[in-house]
């Protein structure tokens, strides 16, 4: 692939690999991205998961020196509206973000983001559904927003992988940077003041979402009518 890096580290290719994360691990270094055809046991934020992705699918993971990285947010929701901002760059239907930083179209997934921090780096691992993600969908029957793939959403898709690629770490560099990230963030958050429900811990809390603060909580008003902000949690119920 002809990629053109931005973040203006080396780009590591393997056509398969378990884990770009991983792979990361091993070679750090600031700003360069790992990137595989096939990933075999991709990492999730539920550690008991493994994402598997297809060779149409679009796998890397970006390492970023903290120092090197200055934060004006909350590296996952920066990742997340950098995603959500290069989807509204195609004719697609509405692109949200289910905070923290699931981005969905027509209210299914078509993105997997996760962070870490590792000896003093930050590893953003990125997936892009492309391919129809029915498989995953019979995997996982119970996930309350299915997997879809782009080209299910856009069959008349002409971009090719490269591109994706390269328009997408475009608009991660650019994005990192912004300073006034809330207002643009809380324009794309998923359904705000519509009921819902999230788990947090063995704890339920129900009531409407109302915006992301500035240190990245999401404000849901409870059904007493408390805001509480949230740190953590996963939709059980919409």
């Amino acid at each position: 692939m002809n990629i053109v890096n931005p973040f203006g580290g080396k780009i590591f290719f393997k056509p398969e690999t378990a884990s770009t994360m991983e792979d990361a691990k091993l070679h750090l270094s600031h700003g360069a991205i790992f990137l595989t055809d096939k990933q075999t046991e991709g990492k999730c934020r539920n550690p008991q998961e493994t994402w598997q992705s297809t060779n149409k699918d679009i796998t890397f993971t970006l390492s970023l020196h903290k120092s090197k990285t200055p934060m004006h947010a909350p590296l996952s929701l920066l990742i997340g509206l950098a995603i959500a901002r290069f989807f509204q760059q195609l004719p697609l239907s509405p692109v949200t973000i289910k905070w923290p930083n699931d981005i969905l179209i027509q209210e299914k997934k078509i993105s997997g983001i996760l962070t870490q921090e590792y000896e003093g780096f930050y590893l953003v691992g990125i997936g892009i559904n492309i391919e129809k993600k029915d498989h995953i969908n019979i995997l996982f029957k119970k996930q309350i927003f299915p997997a879809v793939g782009l080209e299910e959403i856009f069959p008349n898709l002409t971009h090719t992988k490269t591109e994706i690629i390269d328009n997408l770490l475009q608009e991660l560099h650019q994005t990192l940077t912004i300073i006034q990230w809330q207002d643009a963030f809380n324009k794309l958050l998923y359904k705000p003041n519509h009921p819902i429900t999230y788990q947090v811990g063995d704890k339920y809390i129900e009531g409407k979402i109302l915006s992301v603060n500035k240190d990245g909580a999401l404000l849901v008003k409870t059904l007493e009518g408390t805001i509480t902000p949230l740190y953590a949690g996963e939709v059980v119920r919409r």
